[in-house]
């Protein structure tokens, strides 16, 4: 069988976030200006590719562990506060790094599967709310991380893998 199942940690600015409720969903949104005509209305004719965007949501479990502080609020180091207005959100993101813990079959030889995956820029996502609940139940904090690119090997990349 073809099925790949397996968890993994992750670490933001070398500070681990713990625990995660139902892993990490990674999305690859790829953009480009599309080509209209007169004479197919607004049918689409063609289009020019003009990159892409990757996001990371997840769910952590963990909220009071100092990476987690870090990596959904980067512009202020207090609650509540705004921060400095004005700073390129290059300059505040951190690296990314999500790593196998080699359960499930990811452990077979040649299971072609990704043993980590590297983000060098990664950063709460504009327009992303971030809500947590003030209540007796263990809180919860969804995020939402953008995937600058940055240059590898001559390549822009969102991310790079290290694959089984």
């Amino acid at each position: 069988m073809a099925i790949v199942a397996g968890s993994y940690a992750a670490t933001y600015n070398n500070s681990t976030l713990g625990m995660v409720e139902d892993g990490f969903e990674i999305e690859e949104t790829p953009l480009a200006e599309l080509v209209r005509a007169t004479d197919t209305g607004q049918s689409i004719r063609d289009g020019v590719y003009t990159g892409k965007n990757v996001t990371i949501d997840m769910v952590l479990l963990e909220w009071n562990l100092a990476g987690v502080g870090a990596l959904w609020k980067p512009w202020a180091t207090n609650m509540g506060s705004v921060g400095g207005v004005g700073r390129q959100l290059s300059d505040l993101a951190s690296q990314l790094v999500l790593t196998s813990n080699g359960g499930g079959n990811q452990i077979a030889a040649g299971a072609n599967v990704i043993v980590s995956l590297t983000a060098a820029k990664a950063i709460a996502a504009p327009n992303f709310p971030v809500r947590w609940l003030m209540d007796a139940r263990p809180r919860k904090l969804p995020v939402r991380l953008m995937l600058l690119p940055t240059t590898v090997d001559n390549d822009l990349v969102n991310y790079v893998t290290a694959v089984s």
